[in-house]
């Protein structure tokens, strides 16, 4: 009845799967998968979503069923997940985080939070990936080419930073670029120095005409005071005379 019901608020809209709050794949997973597989879809796509705040990790899981090792029974299958969203969707977010965002976290923290998710997930992921070679060395799993061949391509993606650190054109390489670095710092300083020096050249040299120019504007007022003083003692002698 509710699958009716969508159907005629939302007449465009398809069923292309279902989800769960997990937060791991249950054993009854599988049969709500079957269910839901056989009613409204043939190959719907199961997510787990993480709604657990405080939990960090990947959002949502995407799964698939597929066919086992055997062939007998099916499994889920982990698929590439991309999140997104509408442009409508988007505005409304921004205005409910703009009320929730913490002044208090800085981009470069943010950054850094972020890079440390990334690492732990891959961490987790890499221990995933040796429990289950571990697994085929012991005989419990069987062994699966094609994930064997995933995981050869991956070591060989991996840096050789040790053989690298004992090259010996690695060390000579390293050095050239240390020099240039220095020679470079080395350049900055003595030119950084020099401006510093101008400048003190430049800034004694106004301060001194700036002293000789006031030094001559007081001996200048010093000689117009006492010329008006002479002139007034003058007028006053003359004055005294003709009263006599």
């Amino acid at each position: 009845e509710m699958f009716k019901m969508q159907r005629k608020v939302l007449p465009k809209a398809q069923i292309v799967g279902w989800y769960s709050s997990g937060p791991t794949i249950s054993n009854n997973d599988m049969l709500l998968h079957t269910v839901i597989a056989d009613r409204f879809c043939p190959n719907p796509v199961y997510c787990v979503v993480n709604t657990d705040t405080q939990k960090k990790g990947v959002p949502v899981l995407a799964y698939t069923a597929t066919q086992g090792r055997e062939g007998s029974q099916l499994e889920f299958r982990n698929i590439p997940t991309q999140l997104g969203s509408t442009e409508p969707e988007e505005i409304g977010i921004e205005q409910l985080l703009r009320d929730l965002s913490d002044t208090t976290v800085t981009t470069l923290s943010s950054k850094i939070g972020d890079r440390q998710l990334s690492l732990a997930q891959m961490e987790t992921l890499l221990g995933t990936v040796e429990d289950y070679l571990r697994d085929v060395a012991g005989g419990s799993l069987p062994m699966t080419q094609d994930i064997l061949s995933v995981v050869q391509e991956l070591l060989s993606y991996q840096p050789q930073i040790l053989k690298l650190k004992s090259s010996q054109s690695m060390v000579v390489s390293m050095n050239d670029e240390s020099l240039a670095t220095f020679v470079a710092a080395t350049s900055r300083s003595v030119m950084a120095l020099y401006d510093v020096i101008r400048n003190h050249r430049t800034l004694t040299r106004e301060i001194a005409d700036l002293q000789l120019k006031r030094s001559q504007d007081i001996a200048k007022k010093k000689r117009l005071e006492e010329a008006k003083a002479k002139r007034e003692a003058e007028k006053a002698a003359e004055k005294e005379s003709q009263r006599n």
